[in-house]
Formats: C-alpha cells, sequence, structure tokens
C-alpha cells in the first residue's frame, strides 16, 4: 500500500499539472482566435470567436492560474510560527 502522504502530493502535482495544461490550450484559443478575427470574412462567425477569445478564454486563464497557485500551496510545507 502506497503512503498516504505521497499519494496525495502526487494527486497535487498532477492537479497543477493539468492546470498548466488548461491554461496554456486557453492561451492558444486567445491567441488563435485574435488572428482568427482578422482571416475570417463571415461577420457573424467573428463575432462568435470574439466573445470566446476576449470574453470568455482571458476569464478562464485567470481561474487556472489561480487553482495552479492554490494547489502549489497545499504542496508548499506549511511555514512554522
Amino acid at each position: 500500500c502506497k503512503n498516504p502522504v505521497e499519494s496525495r502530493k502526487a494527486e497535487i502535482i498532477e492537479k497543477i499539472e493539468s492546470y498548466k495544461d488548461r491554461r496554456n490550450r486557453m492561451l492558444a484559443i486567445l491567441f488563435l482566435g485574435m488572428f482568427g478575427i482578422w482571416i475570417l470574412p463571415f461577420r457573424n462567425l467573428i463575432l462568435v470567436l470574439a466573445i470566446i477569445s476576449f470574453g470568455i478564454a482571458p476569464s478562464m486563464c485567470i481561474y487556472y492560474t489561480w487553482k495552479k497557485r492554490q494547489a502549489e500551496k497545499k504542496l508548499e510545507p506549511p511555514v512554522p510560527k
């Protein structure tokens, strides 16, 4: 049987990597959307892409960065007082 502390650390490290990957995907959507707005000829599609790129992607990037930092804080040993 695994040590519960090591198992918990591995789980937190896995979450941190997951949040990094999700944040990177959102950043990719943001930047690809910015370039797609210039290229696409269809007005309605540009509007949808702009909403996703500038409305949803930045807030999700901030959220995943915050979640990653929270998980990193859990991983750090407590500071003695």
